[in-house]
């Protein structure tokens, strides 16, 4: 369910409310011919009428004592539970003007310097593929030394770092 505030007329958000409530008591207005369905659905209209009645005299209360123009949220709570979270994420989807250039700005970076999944995909890949042959390459140099003629490996050993593709 998708609620749309509108931003240049913020006391509307009592109304809206409103009409969402009124949309949930709707949709549980039909019957079933399940008995234990039509149990619960009465129970939930019962409830869901209560909470209605609520929230219209608690709507009715701020709309009358509201002081401003403007509608304000508190956020509260323990370190890191996640409130600045929240908040750039309604900013994000209020589109505030700065989160909307600051979004552009990103996708210019992102578009200028080609910073795709597909190219950090590609670039895990080459990660990997590296750290594998570093990791063949120090069990060849463990092998190396797990020998006494170490002579006669010394020439492995160039021929394998000749080998190696660094990034």
């Amino acid at each position: 369910m998708t609620i749309i505030i509108d931003k240049e007329h913020p006391n509307n958000i009592y109304l809206v409310v409103a009409n969402e409530v009124a949309k949930l008591l709707g949709k549980l207005s039909g019957s079933s011919n399940n008995d234990k369905v039509s149990q619960a659905t009465d129970v939930a209209r019962a409830t869901l009428e209560k909470i209605k009645s609520d929230v219209e005299q608690r709507m009715n209360e701020l709309e009358r004592d509201a002081e401003w123009n403007t509608f304000s949220i508190a956020f509260y709570g323990e370190t890191n539970a996640g409130k600045s979270t929240v908040i750039e994420t309604l900013r994000i989807l209020l589109r505030e003007q700065s989160k909307v250039e600051a979004q552009h700005k990103f996708k210019k970076i992102q578009s200028k310097y080609f910073l795709t999944d597909a190219h950090f995909e590609t670039l895990k890949q080459s990660i990997l593929q590296s750290q594998k042959r570093l990791d063949d390459f120090q069990k060849n140099l463990t092998n190396i030394d797990n020998h006494s003629n170490y002579s006669r490996h010394g020439g492995i050993v160039r021929h394998d770092l000749n080998k190696m593709d660094f990034i």
